[in-house]
């Protein structure tokens, strides 16, 4: 089954841990000798996640991070979760069909058998790509600071024989791989929690082989911020109808979206050359459907349609979809 090659956080010198482990299998990093362990199915290094980055109004905390995690509960593809989320079906078929669905069909053209999902979650991006792709063989990394989620993904993937996917507790800043390991990086949804997006940025190009492909999906801060305010009295009065209170606090640790000139200069100075950043879902955050009749959502969906039909997305599109290559040599 092979390999995996892992990057020592401490010393940076390169060592490999088996693909398909005994429980706890261990291996330690010849420079310093911190190890890498299989732990109830899960990829456990030694080096620890820095907990906190940032203050004021700028923090990044890890701690709040796996409390929202837990608190939001488990799901295993996206209509659990809009279920739990109180999000409408219709607007996550949608939405699902134009950003994840959107990776599936670019997953097609990939060439390999190594990829990695960066903040993969309870890893449900990884199985619908192996679902829609029942004729490949191909293996994937599942990447996550969330223990909690991290390790719901770790029971899944035992049950799969021979293994098909390796979870492991990392962060984006800082990815315990070698260089020039992976095929492809799928990470969607993700880079706007991530605190030190630019670091993040080059740390998923350093570990894609020359040639290798990263397909990314976020939000984008100027329809973000414009929704945001365009909802701010119905958020308000829904509280105050469930007895919440008024005042509305950001539900999520850490988010901070992007504007599409910003994710290119962060891609092309990680030596990313970009192939195609486009548009889509002309909907407000999916967690604000929930205040609309099913009637005008109906009619709101069906205008995003036409907006999508009309190319109307690089203007009202809430995602920002980018394929970017790395660059040989």
């Amino acid at each position: 089954m092979g390999m995996l090659p892992l990057r020592c956080g401490s010393c940076e010198r390169v060592f490999a841990f088996p693909w398909a482990p005994a429980e706890g299998q261990a291996v330690s990093c010849p420079g310093c000798g911190r190890r890498a362990r299989l732990e109830q199915g899960l990829l456990v290094l030694d080096a620890p996640i820095e907990a906190v980055r940032g203050g004021g109004g700028r923090e990044w905390n890890l701690e709040k991070f796996e409390k929202d995690y837990a608190s939001a509960g488990t799901y295993f593809d996206h209509l659990e979760r809009a279920r739990q989320s109180n999000i409408p079906a219709e607007a996550e078929h949608y939405r699902h069909e134009r950003v994840k669905g959107w990776i599936v069909a670019r997953f097609a053209s990939l060439e390999g058998g190594l990829f990695l999902d960066v903040g993969t979650g309870a890893g449900y991006m990884i199985y619908q790509l192996r679902q829609a792709y029942p004729a490949r063989s191909f293996r994937f990394v599942g990447a996550d600071v969330s223990g909690a989620h991290m390790r719901s993904l770790a029971l899944r993937a035992g049950q799969d024989d021979p293994r098909f996917v390796m979870p492991v507790i990392a962060d984006a800043e800082s990815l315990p791989f070698s260089s020039d390991t992976f095929d492809a990086v799928t990470c969607s949804e993700v880079i706007e929690h991530v605190y030190d997006k630019r670091k993040a940025m080059l740390e998923m190009s350093r570990i894609l082989k020359p040639g290798g492909v990263l397909l990314l999906t976020t939000p984008r801060r100027s329809q973000v911020e414009f929704w945001k305010l365009l909802f701010a009295l119905p958020r308000r009065l829904y509280r105050l109808l469930k007895g919440k209170g008024g005042r509305i606090e950001e539900e999520l640790a850490y988010d901070e979206p992007l504007e599409p000139g910003e994710l290119r200069a962060m891609a092309q100075a990680a030596g990313l050359r970009i192939e195609e950043l486009s548009y889509a879902v002309c909907l407000p955050h999916e967690s604000y459907l929930q205040f609309l009749p099913s009637w005008l959502l109906r009619l709101w969906l069906a205008f995003a349609r036409m907006g999508d039909a009309l190319c109307v997305g690089f203007l009202i599109g809430l995602h920002m979809r980018m394929q970017a290559r790395k660059v040989r040599g």
